[in-house]
């Protein structure tokens, strides 16, 4: 006796033999290779992301909740990126969270769509008393899938803000000494007096004076 094959059956074969199994989900053959393609690309990013010395932080809005953030980060705050992620943004402790999320809560309502949105920056100490370092936080606007995110870049610049106390430091020395001179000084650039010392103005007062 032959058995009759039933027609469901081979349609489902057909289908299977277009069909590659991930787990619980499948996915078209054809469709596999664009979606490999992608998640090599999104791998490949992610790796530069953690391997960068700026920390990146994506926020939700308005929530200010951590939707993502790169290895930088957790390395600066001492925790994996796993707990950071669901968390406040203010919970973070990088800078006053009320400042940033004002502004871009409100860019997020004004904002017109295909508009760029303008990038804010601002400088900050982080950190425990004697131990403290400073940070430069840059944050705008992004639309991802639809929704409205903050993204916040940040780097440590306390190497940066040493050289430039040194050097107001220095400036602030060249400039009491020049004002102290016993003798006039006059600094000229194309014959053009640029600055002059205190004993310099007053021997020109004295000069005119007669």
């Amino acid at each position: 006796m032959v058995k009759l094959s039933d027609p469901d059956d081979d349609d489902w074969e057909a289908r299977k033999a277009r069909i590659v199994g991930l787990g619980e989900h499948s996915f078209h053959k054809s469709y596999y290779p664009q979606l490999q393609q992608n998640l090599n690309r999104l791998e490949r990013f992610r790796t530069l992301l953690d391997h960068t010395s700026d920390f990146v932080i994506l926020v939700a809005l308005p929530e200010g909740i951590v939707a993502d953030a790169n290895v930088p980060l957790a390395r600066l705050l001492g925790e994996p990126v796993e707990a950071l992620i669901g968390r406040s943004f203010a919970s973070l402790g990088l800078a006053d969270a009320s400042i940033v999320l004002d502004v871009l809560r409100k860019e997020m309502v004004e904002r017109i769509d295909g508009d760029e949105t303008p990038a804010h920056a601002l400088v900050t100490e982080f950190g425990s008393p004697g131990n403290t370092i400073w940070l430069e936080l840059s944050f705008r606007i992004a639309i991802v899938d639809e929704g409205c995110y903050g993204v916040l870049v940040g780097r440590d610049i306390t190497e940066r803000k040493r050289k430039d106390e040194i050097v107001a430091a220095l400036l602030a020395e060249k400039e009491a000494l020049l004002e102290n001179a016993l003798v006039g000084i006059v600094m000229l650039r194309d014959r053009r007096i640029v600055t002059c010392n205190r004993r310099s103005r007053k021997s020109s007062a004295i000069r005119l004076a007669r």
